[in-house]
């Protein structure tokens, strides 16, 4: 939360109680990133743990749709011969939500999208950096990160790719691995060692939710043959 505080207006990301040392061996961690909240005049100023709220109760078709989303990714890559075979995703424990821009913004600003300035995630690219070293130190880095929308892709796979990864010790990058062919610019696999373990996380790319075309969601990506090729053990 430290992390967040920084900003004023800032949000509180849902944490399941799997990141909160009440994990199992064989969960499948999972972290969603949206792009931003927005609130209307009549509820500004906002509360920081509004977002919390929303994905605790799934209170907006987003909430909904960012869980189903991730339900449906989660038995591809957990399903029997891939990389993460036999782990289980239970929403409530083993979710992370989180905002791209860690504020909340007034719909008038931010409602879509396309409102953004082209330098809206620079504030809050540290703030996700050090969220990743955070979970990573503390042995509950997601398996499976997916980002909502393509304004922060770049943002996200260059946190972990070796030549702009910023990663402190014990935590470094020993592999990635990018999905192209069917899937370009879609889906990463990433080896991280931390200590004197490694471990395989998959960063992937889903359509907003908002969107109506197939192309670009959960369903989608596991078709591709270039993402199934990542999510060889």
């Amino acid at each position: 939360e430290a992390i967040y505080q920084r900003l004023p207006d800032h949000v509180l990301p849902y944490v399941g109680s799997a990141f909160q040392g009440e994990g199992h061996d064989g969960d499948l961690r999972m972290m969603a990133v949206g792009i931003n909240a927005y609130v209307s005049k009549a509820d500004w100023p906002p509360q920081p743990g509004s977002l919390r709220a929303w994905f605790t109760h799934r209170s907006f078709r987003f909430q909904r749709a960012v869980v189903r989303s991730m339900a449906t990714l989660a038995k591809g890559v957990s399903a029997p011969g891939t990389l993460f075979e036999g782990r289980t995703f239970e929403v409530d424990r083993c979710l992370f939500a989180t905002n791209a821009v860690k504020t909340y913004l007034k719909a008038e600003e931010g409602k879509r999208a396309d409102q953004l300035a082209a330098n809206a995630f620079d504030p809050h690219d540290a703030q996700w950096r050090e969220e990743l070293q955070l979970l990573a130190t503390a042995g509950v880095m997601p398996h499976v990160i997916v980002i909502f929308g393509s304004p922060f892709w770049e943002h996200a796979w260059k946190a972990f790719h070796p030549q702009h990864a910023s990663f402190a010790a014990p935590v470094g990058v020993a592999k990635f691995e990018a999905a192209w062919g069917d899937a370009p610019h879609r889906a990463n696999r990433i080896q991280l060692e931390i200590g004197q373990d490694r471990r395989d996380l998959l960063l992937v790319r889903l359509r907003h939710p908002a969107g109506r075309s197939k192309a670009g969601s959960a369903k989608w990506l596991l078709e591709r043959s270039a993402f199934r090729a990542l999510l060889r053990p």
